[in-house]
């Protein structure tokens, strides 16, 4: 694939960058997302999710940590869908404090974003330690992990 630096190019680019996330080709991924930035092409919220994604994939912390930098750099921070990105990077690399931070600022917390704290946890054997201290601490109930069923 033979990418040009015009700026018409970058929205196409874009989209092939999450279509090779999706893929989990993750080095093209990454690939587009340099590409980017060496040509000084800004980005919006919807770009980092789909790096971050790559990260884990690739098991880039390094990078992971980089991009992080990025969203709140940018404003990015109170995203959702940033935030569970960053949660997902952190957890599947084993940084379990990392992705925890991410979780304790969340203003908002949805059901991914409990699946995916749920996720990483587990990936290491810590998912009963994390959900027992959640449900403690009022932050989680059965039906946020079970949405078919009512909360009573």
């Amino acid at each position: 694939l033979l990418l040009h630096h015009s700026p018409a190019h970058f929205p196409l680019q874009l989209s092939h960058q999450s279509l090779f996330s999706s893929l989990n080709l993750f080095s093209q991924s990454l690939s587009i997302f340099r590409q980017m930035v060496l040509a000084h092409k800004p980005f919006d919220r919807h770009t980092l999710p789909v790096v971050l994604k790559s990260c884990a994939g690739l098991s880039a912390l390094r990078l992971g940590q980089q991009v992080h930098g990025a969203v709140l750099v940018n404003g990015f921070g109170l995203d959702l869908a940033n935030s569970n990105a960053l949660m997902n990077m952190y957890g599947k690399g084993g940084h379990l404090v990392c992705a925890r931070k991410v979780f304790d600022r969340m203003w908002k917390r949805n059901e991914i974003a409990f699946s995916t704290m749920m996720a990483g946890y587990g990936m290491h054997g810590k998912c009963g330690e994390v959900f027992d201290r959640m449900v403690e601490a009022g932050e989680a109930r059965w039906c946020d992990f079970y949405g078919s069923f009512e909360c009573m």
